[in-house]
């Protein structure tokens, strides 16, 4: 190939891949709006309700709790981009079979383009912002609960899934 013997077009190459390389090992970290830290603590955190009993918490980890408000933020289609950002679990606690999949797909079909699937930081901020208001969804649903927390996040999720996926699961089911 010409840009093999070519010294100025082999370096050039060589430093947009050290740029994307770069980049890529920049955001490791994986932030939240400030102003929702206190949700995703009380989401993924027993709570003491008396002096010897303990709730379980609805979710075990904050990693679970953004992965579901992303999801909810993309169903909606709607980003908004962190006023105040909070670091709250690194990278690697991303699940490599589900959750990294799961993020790259909502990049690359919200920017159109393949490049995306390299750029760890824009894929962050992709999901960070649908994270930002999926989370919105998910605080006004807990207001909304009083008595069975688990069964109005089902609700929440299942206003979420298309009827159609349903009638099929079921008909499988059956």
């Amino acid at each position: 190939m010409a840009w093999n013997r070519d010294p100025d077009l082999r370096h050039a190459a060589g430093s947009l891949m050290e740029h994307r390389n770069q980049q890529s090992r920049d955001r490791g970290r994986i932030s939240i709006d400030a102003s929702h830290h206190a949700t995703y603590v009380a989401l993924s955190s027993p709570k003491e309700i008396g002096a010897q009993e303990e709730n379980e918490p609805l979710f075990d980890s904050m990693k679970n709790v953004f992965m579901l408000a992303v999801s909810i933020g993309y169903s909606q289609g709607r980003r908004e981009p962190l006023k105040s950002r909070r670091d709250i679990f690194a990278w690697a606690q991303f699940s490599e079979e589900r959750d990294i999949p799961l993020l790259r797909a909502i990049a690359l079909a919200e920017t159109e383009q393949v490049e995306v699937l390299t750029n760890r930081s824009e894929i962050l901020t992709i999901a960070e912002e649908y994270a930002n208001v999926g989370i919105t969804e998910i605080q006004k649903k807990v207001a909304e609960m009083r008595d069975n927390k688990i069964m109005h996040l089902v609700s929440l999720l299942g206003s979420l899934i298309p009827d159609n996926l349903i009638s099929s699961l079921a008909e499988d089911a059956s």
